[in-house]
């Protein structure tokens, strides 16, 4: 397995697709910033303020991992390259196991540095600030990058379902669409439809108003510590639940797909 995994990350080095897809996604979440920042004084931006406002990013991230998952897992079906690597010799559940995860920790270094990478810029450039404690935003991120965690989970269970990367993303779309319509999402109570809503975990509803020689607003997590916790141990769950059927899925079935 280590050998096929040292492979495809060799190969995702060279493939121009992938950075066009990184690259397009940045210009989108830089216009998105440039839209959000301009109901904000010059004189309030700050790297705080950026965090606080992640759910600008957290959303549009979803949209990226459903696209960017599928073509990392399923780039190979159509290309002859998985049927090579069994007729190798190579054990189904290497082949698997060696894309499963390089394309589980692919998308989620590409989903943090997007989430992060606004709030640091801005830190570096005008400070900190105080809008919000970032032992408390660290504490949303972890939760967060769960829920990317199963979605990236369930786009590779839909790869091995559908054996097409345009289907798989036709899947995630319809996902990620249903949790922009609550009510929809309230009547068929699907546990796998909850992606879309995690971007709500940076709405931060509450805050704390200082009077000091100005106003200053410390905004803080209105989310348990209980409630924290049962989001990671399902989102997990439910990861770890669709990366064994679908490697199941893969060992059952023909990957000579053409």
């Amino acid at each position: 397995m280590r050998n096929i995994y040292k492979s495809q990350k060799y190969q995702f080095f060279r493939d121009v697709k992938m950075y066009l897809l990184i690259f397009a996604f940045i210009v989108v979440m830089v216009f998105t910033y440039i839209q959000e920042m301009n109901y904000y004084s010059k004189d309030m931006l700050c790297g705080s303020l950026i965090f606080i406002n992640s759910h600008v990013t957290a959303g549009n991230i979803f949209f990226f991992i459903i696209i960017f998952a599928p073509y990392m897992m399923g780039k190979d079906l159509s290309n002859k390259t998985m049927l090579s690597e069994l007729s190798s010799g190579n054990l189904r559940r290497n082949v698997f196991w060696a894309r499963a995860l390089l394309t589980i920790r692919n998308t989620l270094f590409c989903s943090i540095v997007f989430l992060f990478l606004p709030g640091a810029i801005a830190t570096i450039i005008y400070g900190y600030g105080s809008y919000i404690l970032f032992s408390t935003y660290l504490f949303r991120v972890l939760i967060y990058v769960c829920a990317i965690f199963k979605t990236i989970c369930e786009m590779i269970l839909a790869v091995m379902v559908t054996k097409k990367i345009s289907e798989s993303i036709a899947v995630g779309v319809f996902l990620y669409m249903v949790g922009l319509f609550p009510q929809l999402f309230n009547i068929i109570k699907n546990p796998l439809l909850l992606d879309y809503t995690a971007g709500n975990i940076f709405e931060f509803t509450l805050w704390i108003s200082h009077h000091l020689h100005s106003v200053d607003y410390l905004y803080t997590s209105v989310l348990p510590t209980n409630d924290g916790i049962i989001k990671i141990v399902y989102t997990l769950t439910i990861g770890i639940m669709c990366l064994l059927v679908a490697q199941r899925i893969f060992e059952v079935t023909d990957v000579d797909i053409s």
